[in-house]
């Protein structure tokens, strides 16, 4: 359910970018394979003040996950391959913010060190289908830095590793929707 993300363990040095960030993952709804791309704009929408967020609200997180479904739902294959950026930044929009791209490894370090959270879709590893792992796109927030890791929402491992960061970022999904290397933020109008 949608919480609170911080480290687990203190991070290394030095540390750039938010301590945490309240953030939402793929159960705060109903769709949970595909619905990543709408929590990613849903964590954002929320560090905005655009949606409500935090404990004292959590009866109204699952509704709000609700809502963004019901209005925005994932658009890939007709849904079953989740949300692409086009519905992400048509999402941000519509909840009054303009969508900035960010561009690179060096324009995520800049916003990240500035306080500002940054939507990415990377390549994962997905389902097992005929004995194989296949890949799947995954959108995620990133919140913070360090020289190890970078700190993501909606993901369970405490930060990821620079280099498995990297290679996804890198890969043909997040091309596929044009945000290989790329990230996207908000602003409110």
């Amino acid at each position: 359910m949608a919480h609170f993300f911080t480290p687990w363990q203190p991070p290394a040095t030095p540390y750039e970018g938010l301590p945490g960030l309240f953030g939402y993952v793929n159960q705060d709804g109903r769709l949970h394979g595909t619905n990543c791309g709408l929590a990613a704009s849903a964590t954002l929408l929320t560090h905005l003040g655009k949606l409500a967020g935090g404990p004292a609200e959590a009866p109204s997180l699952h509704t709000q996950m609700l809502e963004l479904e019901a209005r925005f739902p994932p658009n890939i294959l007709g849904g079953l391959a989740g949300t692409s950026r086009g519905r992400v930044e048509r999402i941000l929009e519509a909840h009054g913010c303009e969508a900035l791209e960010v561009d690179g490894e060096a324009e995520l370090r800049q916003a990240l060190s500035s306080l500002v959270p940054v939507a990415v879709m990377l390549q994962v590893e997905g389902p097992s289908f005929w004995g194989r792992k296949w890949p799947a796109g995954h959108w995620m927030v990133a919140y913070s830095y360090d020289d190890e890791k970078i700190y993501l929402t909606n993901w369970a491992m405490d930060g990821m590793p620079w280099e498995e960061f990297r290679r996804g970022w890198s890969a043909w999904i997040p091309w596929f929707i044009d945000m290989q290397r790329k990230g996207l933020t908000a602003r409110p109008w």
